[in-house]
């Protein structure tokens, strides 16, 4: 199957840092870290994140360790709201073995 063509209802499930498992709404914990779980049969196919509250901060992503640049493969935004700013995160990357993501204030 092709990956752009994968369907969402076998999407891979989001596990927190510290093991509490959710499915399409979570929150990023203090450490904030994301695993993301993956494998032949569920795929991770360019990951967004919608994250609440985060505030006018930049963040500072990194992927499995590595410093991950804003640019083409890692877009960040903000949303802003009358009473909050939300962090809008998109990353250009297909895996097929689990991923950690790690967002933090730049």
């Amino acid at each position: 199957m092709a990956a752009g063509a994968y369907p969402w209802n076998v999407c891979p499930i989001v596990s927190q840092a510290d093991g509490q498992d959710a499915g399409y709404s979570f929150a990023v914990g203090p450490r904030g870290q994301i695993e993301l779980p993956a494998g032949d049969d569920s795929p991770v196919f360019n990951p967004a994140f919608l994250i609440e509250n985060w505030g006018p901060a930049d963040a500072a992503v990194t992927l499995n360790g590595q410093p991950l640049p804003p640019g083409p493969a890692c877009r960040i935004g903000h949303r802003h709201h009358l009473d909050r700013s939300d962090l809008i995160l998109w990353l250009q990357h297909e895996s097929t073995v689990p991923l950690k993501i790690r967002i933090a204030p730049a």
